[in-house]
């Protein structure tokens, strides 16, 4: 009798360093308009730049994830971004 095991697991450091970082670093420069003066008219395009770019790259990162039926972790995450930039 011949028993095979195999063990698999997921190498996360690509997830990290794509996608939280980039969605981190996404953030970080939403906050960074509020050095800008009140009275500037990029403040608010800033913001609403970040957003979009936040929202593309979403749709690119999905792209290299695999599809699953259910919330993960890194779902919540991006989520947990939008709202941060929403209430920036």
């Amino acid at each position: 009798r011949l028993t095979v095991k195999i063990r698999l697991s997921r190498q996360s450091e690509y997830y990290v360093w794509k996608i939280f970082l980039g969605s981190i670093l996404l953030v970080i420069m939403c906050i960074c308009t509020f050095m800008l003066e009140v009275s500037e008219p990029d403040r608010m395009m800033g913001t609403i730049t970040v957003f979009l770019a936040l929202i593309s790259f979403l749709f690119v990162a999905g792209t290299s994830i695999p599809k699953v039926a259910y919330q993960t972790k890194l779902d919540n995450f991006m989520n947990f971004s939008f709202f941060i930039v929403f209430f920036i």
